[in-house]
């Protein structure tokens, strides 16, 4: 491999690691607007929990999670572990995510703790397209049986019977 093809490869690996963390950060400054510049506009996704994992297409999947980052008062990801496989235009990346929530509904103490912490693994495709990597496919993977529950989980992470 030549200095320019490691250098093009760290700047890809740089790029798209920029990339995941920015998810975290759309999603904790409720800018969910702006997770199209994350997603490719034909994404398929499946978060893996009960009703409204699964979207197809950005503009879904941005309407999907805005509603479900509304009914937080706070939440606070973070990306770690971060494993990227280059093959030209196309990536595959997982990372580990460590979510914790507060629930709107819970406790009205601001002193109170979160009502749950959310940890898994985003298994990611991703395409660079003219504006840069996006994520084309995204799996989320539970490390765990469940959500650790400190307060109250919402409805549509409950299990459903």
């Amino acid at each position: 491999m030549s200095h320019s093809s490691d250098r093009t490869s760290s700047r890809d690996r740089d790029e798209i690691s920029d990339l995941l963390i920015h998810y975290a950060y759309c999603i904790d400054t409720r800018q969910t607007d702006r997770l199209a510049e994350v997603f490719a506009a034909d994404v398929v996704t499946n978060y893996g929990y009960g009703e409204g994992g699964e979207w197809i297409g950005a503009e879904m999947l941005i309407a999907g999670i805005g509603e479900q980052v509304a009914s937080f008062e706070a939440t606070a990801h973070m990306i770690t572990n971060i494993r990227i496989s280059l093959a030209g235009d196309t990536a595959s990346s997982t990372c580990y995510v460590t979510g914790w929530h507060w629930v709107k509904e819970g406790d009205t103490d601001p002193e109170r703790g979160a009502d749950f912490l959310f940890t898994a693994a985003y298994v990611d495709d991703l395409r660079r397209e003219s504006a840069g990597w996006r994520i084309s496919r995204r799996r989320v993977r539970r490390l765990g049986p469940s959500a650790l529950t400190l307060g109250s989980l919402p409805d549509y992470m409950r299990p459903q019977e």
